[in-house]
C-alpha cells in the first residue's frame, strides 16, 4: 500500500500529491506512525531506545520546520481564501515547536 493508494482528499485534491504540500503531508503521517511505536516502546519500558528517540525528535524537529517552511511558502504563493490552510501553517509550526521542546526535555 503506497500513500497513492490513501485517498485524502480536499476539495478533489489528494494532499499526497500537491507539490509543496506533499512534503508536509506525508511527513505528519509517517510521524504519527513512529510516534504511536514510541509510545508502545515506551509503555513496554525498554529504556535502551532512549538515545535513538533523542535523534528521532531533533530529526524531527528540523523535517517539520522545513515542512512548515513550503507550507508558508505555498500560502505566500497562493494566499487562499479559506481558513484550513492557515490553520494548518500554524500546526506545522506547533509541531516544530512541540519536537524542540522534547528534545529539549530529553537531554
Amino acid at each position: 500500500m503506497t500513500l497513492k493508494h490513501l485517498k485524502f482528499s480536499s476539495y478533489g485534491n489528494s494532499c499526497f500529491g500537491h507539490g509543496r504540500l506533499a512534503f508536509p503531508t506525508t511527513l505528519n503521517y509517517i510521524c504519527v506512525i513512529c510516534n504511536i511505536i514510541w509510545l508502545i516502546l515506551n509503555f513496554l519500558t525498554l529504556n535502551r531506545w532512549f538515545y535513538a528517540e533523542k535523534i528521532y525528535s531533533i530529526v524531527c524537529a528540523v523535517l517539520f520546520l522545513i515542512g512548515s517552511l513550503l507550507v508558508v511558502w505555498w500560502l505566500i504563493d497562493t494566499l487562499p481564501n479559506r481558513w484550513w490552510p492557515y490553520g494548518t501553517a500554524g500546526i506545522f509550526i506547533c509541531e516544530f515547536l512541540l519536537n524542540l521542546y522534547d528534545a529539549k526535555i530529553l537531554q
